[in-house]
């Protein structure tokens, strides 16, 4: 397991490097700077600033500069919160994120779960139609239109939530329903494909013959194997959860990452929109090494398959 978790971070670590330099050359190359949004600014000012900023730098040197900050886990400072380093920023941002990502996926997860299981057990009934529908319509259905529409019913309809805001559990209720309808539609369908697939597997007929309940034949023995699929998908899920989503932080007012990011990309803010995006990046190369780790140990196959 030990050489399994190493060869996963040997391919892990030069893609995050890659991710940097991108991002930062990216960045760097797109119209406009981080000083051209102040009004009537002096020259002389404006060359302190790029000085200060090493702006006035070659874009190598500014390149080679920022791999050295990274490397001693610097982010640089912000140009829009000047009171404020990115590590800080992001330190502010990560904890609402992480609530309300985690939060999200939890539900989905819990639900995913049992209607992929209902749905597979009995896959011509009336309710397992009913859950494929709604899981079509969940993963068709964008961020940008439910989460509205949601505002609109339960706060300007029936007066139950409030449409944006932070701090209390109430705010906490549209957001996270907005998000995890999506991955609850998602988990739902690979658990139900999987487990539909296992339970006509030879090692199934195998157990029944041997006289094991139907209940311990598919919690213990069907699920266990057709839960991979939902598992390698939670990864990248949990990470983009709990990182920031855009739209649904701008959406209910969340002041999470996917805020900052957004005012780091409209003032131009090349460290924050950088860092934000390094972080991210990090974290789902991080996530999806958690998942190979943990497919490996419900699933030994796994790490003969992978090398």
């Amino acid at each position: 397991m030990i050489g399994f978790i190493l060869r996963r971070l040997a391919v892990t670590a030069p893609l995050v490097v890659a991710v940097l330099v991108g991002t930062f050359l990216l960045v760097r190359l797109a119209p406009g700077d981080p000083l051209s949004g102040e009004r009537n600014l002096p020259p002389e000012i404006r060359r302190a600033l790029e000085q200060y900023y090493g702006l006035d730098q070659s874009l190598d040197r500014q390149l080679l500069h920022y791999l050295n900050r990274v490397a001693r886990g610097d982010l640089g400072p912000s140009y829009r919160y000047r009171d404020r380093t990115v590590n800080q920023v992001i330190r502010e941002g990560l904890p609402v994120s992480a609530q309300l990502g985690l939060l999200a996926y939890a539900v989905a997860l819990v639900l995913g779960l049992l209607a992929g299981v209902m749905s597979a057990t009995r896959p011509s009934s009336l309710r397992a139609k009913l859950i494929l529908s709604f899981a079509t319509l969940g993963i068709s259905v964008p961020s940008f239109v439910s989460g509205p529409i949601l505002i609109l019913i339960f706060s300007f309809v029936f007066y139950l939530l409030p449409p944006a805001g932070w701090g209390e559990w109430r705010h906490l209720v549209l957001p996270v329903v907005t998000l995890s309808g999506v991955y609850v539609a998602y988990i739902a369908k690979l658990v139900k494909s999987g487990l539909s697939e296992v339970m006509q597997a030879d090692f199934i007929r195998t157990v029944r013959s041997a006289g094991v309940p139907e209940n311990r034949v598919l919690w213990k023995f069907g699920l266990r194997s057709a839960i991979l699929p939902a598992v390698t998908f939670s990864g990248p899920a949990i990470a983009f959860l709990v990182t920031g989503t855009v739209v649904v932080e701008q959406i209910f007012a969340i002041p999470g990452l996917g805020h900052f990011f957004v005012e780091a990309a409209t003032n131009r803010d090349y460290t924050l929109l950088t860092g934000i995006a390094i972080f991210v990046s990090a974290a789902v190369m991080l996530m999806n090494l958690v998942v190979d780790v943990a497919a490996a140990v419900i699933d030994p196959r796994v790490r003969i398959r992978t090398g």
